[in-house]
């Protein structure tokens, strides 16, 4: 008698599987890392950026400064009427 279950068996789908498994996952893992390798050459080349956004926050403040300005008018406006 054949006591032994076809489940004790290693069929060629399921290591296809784990192979494919394993491969997906080291691919991902190296497109991570080659991402940040990217992302570290690519601060180290733009050494200006911090001026940049010093820039972009003066021009932010100034904007908010001037829109304060204008609402302040606004609201004196509608009170007048």
């Amino acid at each position: 008698m054949n006591t032994k279950r076809k489940a004790d068996k290693l069929n060629i789908a399921t290591i296809v599987l784990i192979v494919t498994t394993l491969v997906t996952v080291l691919w991902t893992f190296s497109k991570v890392d080659s991402r940040g390798v990217a992302n570290a050459k690519w601060i180290a080349e733009n050494k200006s950026l911090p001026v940049v956004v010093a820039k972009i926050e003066e021009k932010l403040d100034s904007f908010g400064k001037r829109f304060d300005r204008f609402l302040d008018k606004m609201d004196r406006f509608m009170e007048s009427r």
